[in-house]
């Protein structure tokens, strides 16, 4: 009885790993508001451009450091949910959050929660163009729609508007991704398009928006040829940038790692970027 016992908690061990990396770690009541956070009632949608993009059926595309994210059935929007485990403890850890390092641990990760609610509003505000963002619920909706998810499985799951938040955005290509495949094609194309990318990151900067994540492959996509800053989860506003210099900081430092791709993939662009980069640092 006793090696029975072993081998069912094993393979319910081992099951339960497998289905995690099998769907990474995707989990409807990850999504789902926890009651602590409350719901903030506001207004319902009332765009119908909205309301037909969530009609669709959505397909598990990935998952970030704060969402997972659905891509929609024709491949032209993405739906992206806050993953509210990143903001918590795993259940079982909760019950000893009385040992003072997991109650510091607990502590840290709840203050995660309101700074995100706090981005994605200012994105869909002040920069829905650089975003390409259509439509944020952060506990303001009293919208009631069952959409259908698909997970990496194929499982379909129905989950109810009103109790997640979430982001609807355009789908964009990943960056690097985009910009290997115009280098190929069209030399010229691929100038417009480093431009745009500075363009982006100069208007936000403008709007006096700084952005704490300097990840450009991750962060930056393009949709129709265009840049646009994909993952707004870690802005703010703050007024020193103001202040010419304080602009050029901002610039340099969110551009870095991008100048830095330039030189080690195509070197002999970097002469053009540059001087791109000096007609938009003093913006």
């Amino acid at each position: 009885m006793k090696k029975l016992s072993t081998l069912v908690f094993f393979y319910l061990l081992f099951f339960s790993i497998w289905s995690f990396y099998r769907l990474e770690g995707f989990q409807v009541s990850k999504i789902k508001r926890p009651q602590y956070v409350g719901q903030e009632i506001v207004s319902d949608i009332d765009s119908e451009e909205v309301k037909h993009i969530l009609d669709k059926e959505f397909f598990y595309l990935g998952r970030g450091r704060q969402c997972f994210v659905f891509e929609s059935e024709d491949k032209d929007y993405v739906i992206k949910f806050l993953n509210y485990r990143r903001f918590n403890l795993p259940l079982m850890l909760n019950l000893f959050t009385f040992i003072p390092h997991l109650k510091k641990i607990a502590e840290k990760r709840s203050l995660r929660l309101q700074p995100s609610f706090i981005s994605y509003k200012l994105a869909q505000s002040f920069l829905k163009e650089e975003t390409g963002i259509i439509y944020t619920q952060m506990q303001n909706s009293s919208f009631h729609k069952i959409i259908k998810l698909k997970d990496k499985a194929n499982i379909v799951h129905k989950v109810d508007l009103y109790d997640v938040d979430y982001v609807v955005q355009r789908k964009a290509e990943p960056i690097f991704k985009h910009l290997k495949t115009l280098y190929r094609q069209d030399k010229e194309k691929f100038k417009a398009a480093v431009s745009s990318f500075l363009e982006v990151v100069a208007s936000r900067i403008k709007k006096n928006i700084i952005d704490e994540d300097t990840d450009v492959e991750i962060n930056y996509g393009f949709y129709n040829n265009k840049a646009i800053l994909i993952d707004p989860g870690r802005i703010h506003v703050d007024s020193r940038l103001s202040n010419k210099e304080n602009r050029e900081k901002e610039m340099h430092k969110s551009i870095k790692n991008f100048r830095e791709w330039i030189l080690d993939k195509y070197p002999e662009m970097l002469s053009f970027f540059d001087q791109e980069l000096a007609l938009k640092v003093g913006v």
